[in-house]
């Protein structure tokens, strides 16, 4: 990941160049930007990602000064209703991967087509089962630290397009490590129950 370097006497040093940064950036004057004390640079950019259907949490995260370049892991807080999981996963895991890891973490068949909808207004995307090869983007073609790219971003995973179990899933923490395999370390609230036993 690519970040915009600038010493200034307000204090930005770092502006995150994401995929949001890049649309962002189609309407935002950096010369301005850099003027402007930080609670009117705040509202500067909210107003901007306003626009995109986005809200202060993103301005916040978009600011700030960490990279995710390199190797990471991810902390994710995966819930459905009662049910949560936090799942340690590696940056260089696909979505493929994070699917199979949920589906581990819940006790689920994986018999199923899924969706990754990550983004939003006009960034958003959504990436399916890799057997849905008439869709733009697919799950096991991207890696995570390639799509998730600040803490506190949310995304959805939809499992199952019939009963359509619907998971929101949180990044935690983005920590500068290599993790090989995922695995849940925390959990609290029992599994869905995938199948009702109509007998």
């Amino acid at each position: 990941m690519e970040t915009l370097e600038k010493d200034d006497k307000n204090g930005m040093h770092h502006i995150r160049l994401t995929s949001l940064g890049t649309d962002i950036f189609r309407f935002i004057c950096i010369r301005d930007l850099l003027s402007l004390w930080d609670e009117e640079r705040m509202t500067y950019l909210l107003n901007k990602f306003t626009a995109l259907g986005s809200t202060v949490d993103d301005v916040k995260a978009f600011m700030q000064p960490e990279s995710t370049s390199g190797d990471v892991t991810y902390i994710l807080k995966v819930e459905l209703g009662s049910c949560m999981r936090k799942i340690r996963i590696g940056g260089r895991a696909t979505l493929e991967e994070l699917h199979e890891a949920i589906q581990r973490a819940v006790d689920f068949d994986n018999d199923h087509m899924y969706c990754f909808t990550i983004g939003f207004g006009r960034t958003k995307k959504s990436y399916y089962h890799p057997y849905c090869r008439d869709e733009a983007y697919l799950a096991n073609e991207v890696y995570l630290q390639e799509i998730l790219l600040y803490e506190k971003m949310k995304f959805e995973y939809l499992f199952d397009f019939g009963d359509c179990w619907r998971f929101e899933i949180t990044v935690e923490k983005i920590l500068p490590e290599y993790t090989e395999n995922a695995g849940v370390i925390e959990q609290k609230g029992r599994n869905p129950e995938q199948y009702w036993d109509e007998f």
